[in-house]
């Protein structure tokens, strides 16, 4: 197979049904989750699905669960993640729970008659909702996250985009903007 389109990107493993996954240029691979990647790939069958969301049990504990549910005592701020269009929740001076699972988010594009797939995140914990800012996220999705933030990593974040009242909605968004730019 010639896999030259993608020399930007990198062979991160293969699924079960082997077919190639690559890892994209603006990677949603979280680094303490890429230890896990290729064991877990091989644990997946896509088949002829063009999006694929698998959580995958090590059985044993691969480290800390980043989303969090939270509580009125806890201290919520919003920024902006990089690679993201959105203002996501977090919560400050938490830490995430000890997880055996890894979320892995796996598409397939036009190019995927060769065999290959690109992966759209990977991460260790269980799944979440869709955050409140994607166009898909449905009713259902913003209320998980009025109960649930990420853990605060300042590493993951644009910065400069840290506010303190952002709630779930466009316009609230913009305001956060504009008062930061001021």
């Amino acid at each position: 197979m010639n896999y030259t389109f993608r020399q930007s990107e990198r062979q991160v493993g293969m699924t079960r049904d082997r077919i190639v996954i690559f890892d994209r240029v603006d990677s949603h691979l979280h680094t303490e989750a890429e230890p896990h990647i290729a064991r877990a790939l091989s644990m997946i069958t896509l088949s002829e699905r063009t999006f694929a969301v698998e959580c995958i049990e090590f059985h044993r504990i691969i480290g800390r669960c980043a989303c969090v549910q939270t509580t009125n005592a806890d201290q919520i701020i919003y920024a902006v993640r990089k690679g993201r269009r959105g203002h996501t929740r977090f919560v400050l001076n938490r830490q995430g729970d000890p997880c055996s699972t890894l979320m892995v988010i796996i598409r397939r594009g036009p190019e995927s008659g060769d065999g290959t797939a690109t992966l759209a995140s990977v991460f260790i914990g269980r799944p979440t909702a869709r955050e409140w800012f994607d166009p898909r996220a449905t009713d259902q999705d913003r209320a998980f996250w009025q109960t649930h933030a990420l853990v605060w990593d300042e590493e993951a974040i644009v910065p400069g985009s840290m506010c303190s009242d952002v709630p779930h909605d466009e316009i609230a968004r913009d305001s956060c903007t504009s008062r930061r730019s001021q």
